[in-house]
């Protein structure tokens, strides 16, 4: 098996970072973890997030029923970009606006931290916090800005009618003596 392979099997097999569809406000998308190769071509130097995004863009595509309608739209005021879309997918049933995370978390003990800020990612420039607010204050209400509406009219997408996902996959790291740390909305299978 190539490394490709390797790596995608990795993505599809770390958990989505909570149990079940709703948790912090959030309602997850969930992935098929059915297991096949990889046949798509990455570039060897893609950063790990764009890497994920071939590889979630692999997955859903090999979903019956399912197209990808429109993937990465840049959102600019005045040659400003406001954010990025990642996916808007088309089921059988409906029109979805996925944002897709990946990211690696360490839990970092603190008494002067809330459970939730302790998730720290590796670089210690990113947490959990910041992601989650950013998810909830500025990706997901991206759709709805007016700048939206030209691509929304564009591919015929009623706004009122999309709905709206995470597909936040995340591998935890914690000490071992910190395992009664785990916040109960986090999916124990991520550690």
């Amino acid at each position: 098996m190539n490394k490709l392979n390797r790596q995608f099997i990795g993505f599809i097999s770390t958990p989505e970072l909570w149990d079940g569809s709703h948790s912090l406000g959030l309602t997850q998308f969930q992935l098929p973890t059915e297991s096949f190769s990889f046949t798509g071509a990455i570039s060897e130097n893609l950063m790990l997030g764009k890497r994920m995004e071939h590889f979630f863009e692999f997955q859903i595509n090999s979903l019956p029923s399912t197209e990808i309608i429109c993937q990465n739209i840049q959102i600019y005021r005045n040659k400003i970009t406001l954010g990025e879309l990642d996916f808007i997918i088309q089921t059988a049933s409906e029109t979805i606006h996925i944002e897709l995370v990946y990211k690696f978390y360490l839990y970092i003990p603190s008494e002067n931290m809330i459970e939730i800020e302790k998730w720290i990612g590796p670089n210690k420039k990113d947490s959990f916090i910041e992601k989650l607010t950013k998810l909830q204050e500025k990706q997901l209400p991206l759709l709805f800005k007016e700048e939206t509406n030209p691509l929304l009219e564009y591919y015929r997408i009623k706004q009122e009618t999309i709905k709206q996902r995470v597909c936040f996959k995340a591998q935890l790291f914690l000490p071992l003596h910190e395992m009664d740390s785990i916040p109960p909305e986090v999916n124990p299978k991520c550690i």
